[in-house]
């Protein structure tokens, strides 16, 4: 019970039973929960009678795709993906408390024997008559056996089927750089035979970007621990303070309720009780920050521990692989202590009694008022740099660009490309402004079609497979794209459009009367959102999660929710001017400087990354940013240019 309650207090519970996880998988969203329980839940819908495609996270509501009509509910959970890291973590938690290892085919027979060796093909802790068994049969001779220690083997014992593929239970053979993922034999035949970027996992583990990449991998994961340290020693210390000053604020209310009349002691009660409100609800959300460090500490120790092990290991393949899992969850618990800096606020409670009270003490309705002022937590100065792990993942570096021009024999001008977006089949739509024209390229950037408009078209998005919602002028007009360009619809806001964006088939689109109208998939008016600062030609995306909209305004990027409600507003020192600006599936932002002439790189949070593209890229004045759906390309548009910039991301 004490390992179980150890485990607990790192909030290793499932969110549905409460209790510590059991074969823990995710849902796309990224929410865990014991495979058994989302099992349940998805069972209970069902006898609800709850028909869809979908079903929503029992913690943040994010649709994820509910079981086929020809699945069972248990099929389906055993097919999510597991949480090895989570897995690892928990036994890792247990052995701090026990570091008892015994051999696992004595304790079939009854016995605890203590465990000497490791087996990594049979993954079996073994004794020592076990393990000099295991040395001389001809069918287990040849396995790998290690006599590191306890912790160690365990390490590798668990984290071993993040070298599985989670579909076939087979070995990684193959790295598909189109979808950015692993994937077996099995599935490279299936899902990537027309994948023209597939490598073998033996190549890619002796590319020496991941080779020079390792150490600074665990070197990075060491510092971000110590940041998570720092923060969890502020919080403890605001805690503390919180204490100190309750027990003073206390203390006061005593002085003034002990030389008073039963009704000032009752006045007097009710100032503690809202003392204690106060405090119990900060001391509770402190304590929450705080428990949040120790989780991700907690995280970043297991991760270091299996770097550790396979960094001295000659398996240099899967040694490879736990640096690219590592180095993907490495950007995700940066994003995590920004979230939570950010989110970090002290209050300081003070008390003020009334001055007056013996005059008018027969109308008092208090004795006094406890106050609170809210600041933020001074920055604690991070011992690495945002900018210097991003230029160390994997997958988000653009590589050597390429150009095309987008004019055409039709144009009476030269082009200026101001917009663009990509369709789910890797062709792209541009607005040309200065030809009044939309442009259909295939995925090679040869011409298809264009379409010839009135007013010039200056912003453009995605709506569903084949639909793009265009704004020029006053209007904002729908086309569907197949071939050619075929108009749908126009829509009137009654006065100029400029950003546009969309999510789940809505469409939202800035009006230069400073607001944001929103229109649902039968084009309905259905929301006015006010935005925050006044209007500029202002562009705008949605996080993927569909919870917050980013715009630009000057050389800011403010992010509101979607009822419009600031959330952030970053200056960012390095830009002037914004234009365009993208956000990817990862919810990083790319935000467009046209004065000075590059490309910033930002975290949701609003934490800068780095400056992905400048002059250094022939980035000279964009004004304009699109990602492909699969974020393998950038493309960026320059003011007044017929050319398109292409990045190719390594």
């Amino acid at each position: 019970m004490a390992d179980a309650q150890n485990v607990a207090d790192k909030k290793l519970n499932c969110p549905i039973c409460l209790e510590i996880f059991k074969s823990p998988k995710v849902l796309p969203c990224f929410h865990t929960f014991c495979e058994k329980c989302i099992c349940k839940h998805v069972s209970g819908l069902k006898k609800e009678n709850i028909k869809s495609d979908t079903i929503a996270c029992p913690v943040c509501k994010t649709p994820c795709p509910a079981p086929a009509t020809y699945q069972t509910t248990d099929d389906w959970a055993s097919k999510l993906s597991n949480n090895s890291i989570l897995v690892a973590f928990v036994e890792s938690e247990k052995l701090k408390n026990d570091d008892t290892i015994y051999c696992h085919p004595c304790l079939t027979e009854g016995k605890e024997l203590h465990s000497v060796a490791y087996c990594a093909t049979c993954t079996e802790h073994l004794c020592r008559d076990c393990y000099n068994c295991h040395t001389k049969f001809r069918a287990t001779k040849d396995h790998t056996i290690t006599k590191e220690s306890m912790h160690e083997s365990h390490i590798l014992e668990i984290s071993l089927d993040i070298y599985l593929c989670s579909v076939h239970q087979e070995k990684y053979a193959y790295f598909c750089s189109d979808h950015t993922e692993f994937c077996c034999s099995k599935c490279a035949i299936r899902h990537h035979r027309k994948c023209e970027n597939l490598s073998s996992v033996e190549d890619l583990a002796k590319d020496l970007k991941y080779v020079q990449n390792a150490g600074q991998a665990v070197e990075n994961l060491e510092a971000l621990n110590k940041m998570f340290q720092k923060l969890l020693e502020n919080r403890k210390n605001h805690l503390d303070s919180i204490d100190q000053q309750k027990t003073e604020i206390k203390s006061e209310i005593n002085q003034w309720t002990s030389s008073l009349t039963d009704l000032i002691e009752k006045l007097g009660q009710a100032s503690l009780a809202e003392l204690e409100l106060i405090c119990k609800q900060e001391m509770v959300e402190t304590s929450d920050k705080i428990t949040e460090c120790k989780s991700a500490i907690a995280a970043i120790e297991i991760s270091q521990r299996i770097l550790n092990v396979y960094e001295k290991s000659e398996d240099k393949t899967k040694f490879m692989i736990t640096f690219n899992k590592v180095s993907a969850q490495l950007l995700k618990l940066l994003q995590k202590y920004d979230a939570l800096e950010n989110k970090s606020k002290e209050m300081i409670i003070a008390y003020q009694h009334n001055e007056n009270f013996a005059n008018v003490i027969k109308k008092l309705s208090s004795l006094g008022q406890v106050m609170t002022t809210v600041s933020r937590v001074p920055i604690l100065n991070p011992v690495i740099l945002f900018q210097e792990v991003f230029l160390m993942l994997p997958n988000v570096q653009p590589a050597t660009g390429i150009t095309f021009n987008a004019k055409i024999p039709s144009d009476d001008k030269s082009c200026n490309i101001c917009s663009g977006v990509f369709l789910p089949d890797d062709r792209i739509v541009l607005c040309d402004t200065e030809n009044k024209k939309l442009k259909l390229f295939d995925k090679y950037f040869n011409f298809v079609s264009d379409l010839t408009m009135q007013v010039s078209p200056r912003y453009i998005c995605g709506v569903d497979q084949h639909t793009v919602a265009v704004t020029g002028g006053k209007t904002l007009n729908i086309f569907k794209v197949t071939k050619a360009f075929r108009h749908l619809t126009s829509i009137f806001p009654g006065s100029d459009c400029h950003g546009v964006t969309s999510y789940m088939q809505n469409i939202f689109v800035c009006i230069s009367e400073g607001s944001i109208y929103t229109y649902d998939e039968s084009y309905t008016l259905i929301k006015i959102i006010k935005l925050i600062h006044g209007f500029a030609d202002t562009a705008l995306c949605i996080s993927p999660d569909g919870k917050y909209m980013h715009y630009t305004y000057e050389n800011k990027i403010v992010t509101m929710d979607m009822e419009g409600k600031e959330i952030n507003t970053s200056t960012i020192s390095d830009l002037k001017e914004s234009s365009g600006i993208a956000v990817d599936k990862g919810g990083l932002i790319y935000f467009c400087g046209k004065d000075s002439g590059n490309v910033i790189l930002m975290t949701p949070e609003g934490r800068q990354l780095s400056v992905l593209l400048s002059s250094a890229h022939w980035i000279n004045s964009p004004i304009g940013i699109c990602l492909n759906n699969r974020l393998t390309t950038i493309v960026v548009f320059e003011d007044s240019s017929s050319e398109v910039t292409v990045f190719e991301l390594s």
